[in-house]
């Protein structure tokens, strides 16, 4: 597990502090990969990609964007592996909060994170 911690501070803080904001992010997502927008190397296609730039466009209140690519993720998109079945999973589960409203949606997105900083044992601010 402190191998886990380790990684996820030293890889994952590394591109947070890169990106410095969900507005920054969604911006990179939105970009040709290699591009000056986009200067990594991610897939437009990539459903890991998708399901992250679905989540924050949620979070930051863009329905549009936000259910364009959540409406590809459960309705279009052909899982292969189980992950991918997660993945449509969870992006079902935020569309149906967004069909509500954005504060629905924006909670359990919040809900998610912090079960998942508990689980990992990490202490984080709230990211809406």
């Amino acid at each position: 597990m402190e191998e886990v911690l380790r990684a996820i501070e030293e890889e994952g803080k590394s591109l947070v502090d890169e990106l410095g904001a969900i507005e920054r992010l969604a911006g990179i997502a939105e970009g040709k990969p290699g591009s000056k927008e986009n200067p990594f190397g991610w897939r437009l296609d990539d459903p890991n990609m998708l399901e992250t730039r679905a989540y924050t466009w949620a979070l930051l209140r863009d329905q549009s964007r936000a259910r364009r690519d959540l409406l590809y993720l459960t309705q279009v998109f052909m899982p292969t592996y189980p992950w991918e079945k997660e993945i449509q999973n969870r992006s079902s589960k935020i569309l149906d909060a967004l069909d509500k409203s954005v504060e629905a949606a924006g909670n359990v997105l919040a809900d998610w994170a912090k079960q998942t900083a508990l689980q990992l044992g990490l202490d984080i601010a709230p990211i809406i």
